[in-house]
């Protein structure tokens, strides 16, 4: 519609070259005002279709990952520390970024566990977080999903099998004693997290630069 104009008469609309009253004083519409007036309809005729293939690339684009939060029976939560230099020693939850074509957050999630820790997830997705992270370290937006895994028994945590090239350790600790542990941005992700599995609802949070929100 760039570039076209209409003429407007008493609220009517006009299209160049249409028939209009000789009696009608005539200003100059441009397109936007015009689009604005337009009944949905007439709207729908005017603005273009485009293939989704095409139009996914004027997008911005978003990198995804996912994990499975547990605790053991008690409720302390499990973390697994990061033996990869880029993340300085991190506490995470086992998962990892969804990086095959196709695959859903929550596959993801037990994929990632498995490979990191050994345990088969075998239950139903429940979600406890979504996580929005701005570009920063990595040049495009994350999302993130947090899943419950459920609480672990002292089996199944004594059967954790680690991943050396990715995590060097894990610890299962009461709040209080991760609170002595974390950063500030990685405790409030816990806390969150946390909190949503007691009080089962879904958290929301935005991770930038100056903090969780």
């Amino acid at each position: 519609m760039t570039g076209a104009f209409a003429w407007l008469h008493e609220g009517i609309l006009v299209p160049e070259g249409g028939v209009r009253p000789h009696h009608a004083v005539f200003g100059v519409v441009d397109a936007a005002t015009l689009i604005a007036r337009l009944r949905p309809e007439e709207e729908k005729l005017a603005n273009q279709w485009v293939p989704p293939e095409q139009y996914v690339k004027t997008l911005p684009m978003h990198a995804a990952y996912a994990c499975l939060f547990f605790t053991d029976t008690e409720g302390r939560p499990l973390q697994l520390h990061s033996s990869l230099a880029q993340h300085s020693g991190r506490w995470q939850w086992p998962g990892g970024n969804t990086d095959a074509e196709g695959e859903s957050p929550f596959e993801t999630a037990v994929r990632e566990c498995r490979e990191e820790t050994g345990i088969v997830f075998t239950g139903r997705p429940r979600m406890l977080a979504v996580f929005w992270h701005s570009p920063g370290q990595w040049p495009v937006a994350k999302i993130g999903f947090a899943f419950d895994g459920g609480r672990l028994t002292a089996e199944d945590i004594a059967r954790i099998t680690l991943d050396p090239d990715e995590h060097d350790g894990f610890a299962v600790r009461s709040m209080a004693e991760w609170a002595e542990t974390l950063d500030k941005r990685t405790w409030e992700r816990l806390v969150a997290v946390n909190d949503a599995r007691r009080q089962r609802t879904v958290a929301y949070l935005e991770v930038r630069p100056d903090g969780v929100r």
